[in-house]
């Protein structure tokens, strides 16, 4: 009985190899044919500043991400900068000092979905956090960053208050629908 049962299993052992090699050999052909969810490109995206509040000379908000295209957002934007006003009514660039706030992780992301006919799309908001309490304030027009995966540059009309040493917290990423 126990050669039997000793038998069987080599059998199974013998089976499932070949089996797992059937797979293996097929699994090239099937990778070219999967459809990973692309990552956001900003020719795809509208951003909208919302949710603006006060307290104590802090300012929150979120970053509302909608899209045209079904798309993945991931939370490891980079190269913030001001569009601020400049000489002779001309607008210049200026670096944002980004840092982690609470609950940022760069491995955060959300799959945006377009909306049909107004209904059923999903929005990605990411927390964003800056001072404005200093003897040296501005109002930026906008605040552009870059999107991950060469998703390109995008803007958002920003006309906040914010404090001279422009630093901004980035928070959590969400999904809302």
């Amino acid at each position: 009985m126990r050669d039997k049962n000793l038998r069987r299993m080599r059998i199974a052992v013998v089976t499932g190899a070949v089996a797992a090699g059937s797979i293996a050999a097929a699994a090239p052909a099937m990778a070219g044919t999967t459809t990973a969810t692309p990552a956001c490109k900003a020719a795809n995206l509208t951003v909208r500043l919302t949710h603006i509040d006060a307290g104590a000379g802090q300012r929150y908000a979120t970053l509302d991400f909608t899209t045209k295209k079904t798309c993945v957002l991931r939370n490891n934007l980079k190269g913030f900068t001001y569009a601020v006003p400049g000489k002779k009514g001309k607008t210049r660039n200026v670096s944002v000092h980004t840092y982690r706030d609470t609950g940022y992780s760069a491995k955060q992301a959300v799959v945006l979905k377009p909306s049909k006919h107004g209904k059923g799309g999903t929005v990605g908001h990411l927390v964003v956090h800056w001072s404005a309490v200093a003897d040296k304030q501005i109002a930026p027009k906008a605040l552009k960053f870059n999107l991950p995966a060469a998703g390109g540059r995008a803007t958002v009309t920003w006309k906040q208050l914010v404090d001279g040493d422009l630093r901004l917290g980035i928070g959590a990423l969400s999904l809302h629908r």
